[in-house]
């Protein structure tokens, strides 16, 4: 797993995350959108998953 920020401004951050699993080979890159707290804590995440080399629409998905 890999993590790249991608933007912060204040509370609010998107961060890339790349995962790679071996068995079965398998590869997803994310986009992360976290707004903090003041607490620190997450209070709102969005993810967008990516999986290269396989097509993304509704009607693709296992």
């Amino acid at each position: 797993m890999a993590v790249e920020s991608i933007t912060a401004d204040g509370s609010h951050a998107v961060v890339r995350v790349k995962v790679l699993y071996s068995e079965p080979e398998q590869e997803y890159v994310d986009l992360w959108e976290l707004d903090v707290a003041e607490d620190g804590r997450v209070e709102r995440f969005v993810e967008r998953a990516y999986c290269p080399g396989r097509p993304f629409s509704p009607s693709s998905r296992d």
